[in-house]
């Protein structure tokens, strides 16, 4: 502030009572638009493969879904197990297949496969076929 400079008075009513008369200008003050309200559904169906597998209440009458609980395996609590040849499984069952009383035996059966795969391919290599 320098010399001189005096803060100005406020008057709030005045102030208040200006912006009511705004708002009775502009039409905003007694009228307010309607909301709308979205309908609630209750028992709305829940499909999955066109069965109903479930009921709840909500906005839509009906639920398409794609994924359901009692379709997904990690859901219902089982463990699945998809051992492919090159999969970390087989890689770790390769490396550490001796210590199986340890880490268990899940993906051997596959390291075997794989073994009797190569074992056929080198006697073909060595008869002068060509190994795919």
């Amino acid at each position: 502030w320098r010399p001189g400079n005096e803060m100005k008075k406020i008057d709030f009513k005045a102030a208040a009572a200006q912006a009511q008369a705004r708002k009775k200008k502009k039409g905003g003050g007694a009228q307010q638009e309607e909301k709308i309200m979205p309908t609630i559904h209750t028992a709305s169906p829940v499909i999955y493969n066109g069965e109903q597998v479930g009921i709840l209440n909500g906005t839509l009458s009906e639920y398409k879904v794609d994924i359901w609980s009692g379709a997904h395996p990690v859901w219902q609590g089982k463990k699945g197990k998809v051992i492919l040849d090159g999969s970390a499984l087989t890689k770790f069952q390769e490396k550490f297949g001796d210590c199986s009383d340890i880490y268990g035996d899940i993906g051997l059966e596959q390291v075997k496969a794989n073994e009797e795969l190569k074992r056929k391919q080198k006697e073909m290599e060595a008869a002068g076929l060509k190994v795919y």
